[in-house]
């Protein structure tokens, strides 16, 4: 962040809603609340290489105040994002060899993913930067944190096996959808300016709706483990805290946890 202006953010009005369990209080925050235990919760859906995604965490982190802090983040994810190399030092060199070392450990898979983001890296993007701040906001007020994902050994090994028993072809035409539709919007991604308009023109819950629809349809599986069991693995571990919580999931996740939210309070 140090060499680019953060972006500014609405203040964020804090208040409890009388007669409702959830609540949209902006297009990437939802109010949910607990009237059995008196939880009030703020769950953030971010992208995950968005820089204002991690300064919308910040900011209403230090409105809110809250006693816990959830992240989408496992332990071990957690544990390896402390100790990553600070994108202002990644390179080439540091991206095959994270692309190899997660083909050793993780196979196909996991290399993928890591490629993935370290494309971002490379542009001095930092994914999963809103986790970064969200804990140590959370530090700063005195909040606990809850690492609220599943371990993500287990959500890899369930990935490879729901990718290994897709229809390929499906896979590769909606691979190909897919990049007919954004190919018009997403202009020239060399340099850091485009990439970030570009990440912030998709980041709707509209958009992610659109995505997860048409993953539904031709990798039911994939959504099924990357999407509908997270989602209830960390609705589990948020409905076990109290007081004010603030959540901090992919905009993916938005949805489904709010869905899951309602279903288990107001029955």
């Amino acid at each position: 962040l140090n060499s680019h202006k953060s972006q500014t953010v609405k203040p964020f009005i804090c208040r409890t809603y009388a007669s409702e369990s959830a609540r949209d209080v902006s297009p990437t925050t939802v109010y949910l609340r607990n009237y059995k235990t008196g939880a009030e919760v703020f769950l953030i859906g971010t992208a995950h290489v968005s820089r204002s995604s991690a300064e919308e965490v910040r900011s209403i982190i230090r409105q809110v105040k809250p006693q816990t802090v959830m992240v989408e983040l496992c332990a071990k994810r957690a544990e390896r994002m402390r100790t990553q190399k600070p994108v202002e030092e990644f390179n080439v060199g540091d991206m095959l060899g994270g692309f190899v070392g997660a083909l050793q450990t993780g196979g196909m898979v996991q290399a993928g993913l890591t490629l993935f983001y370290s494309m971002f890296k490379l542009l001095g993007i930092t994914p999963g930067l809103e986790f970064k701040v969200a804990i140590d906001e959370a530090q700063v007020v005195g909040a606990k944190v809850v690492y609220g994902d599943r371990n993500i050994d287990e959500t890899t090994e369930k990935l490879r096996k729901a990718l290994s028993s897709m229809n390929l072809m499906d896979f590769l035409r909606m691979s190909q959808s897919n990049a007919s539709m954004h190919a018009n919007s997403m202009g020239d991604l060399n340099n850091i300016k485009s990439m970030e308009e570009f990440v912030e023109s998709m980041k709707t819950r509209e958009q992610v709706r659109e995505f997860t629809r048409m993953g539904e349809l031709s990798m039911p599986q994939v959504i099924k483990v990357m999407l509908h069991e997270r989602d209830e693995f960390m609705i589990n571990n948020l409905l076990k805290c109290n007081g004010k919580v603030v959540v901090v999931v992919g905009l993916a996740h938005l949805d489904g946890m709010q869905s899951l939210w309602i279903k288990n309070v107001d029955k």
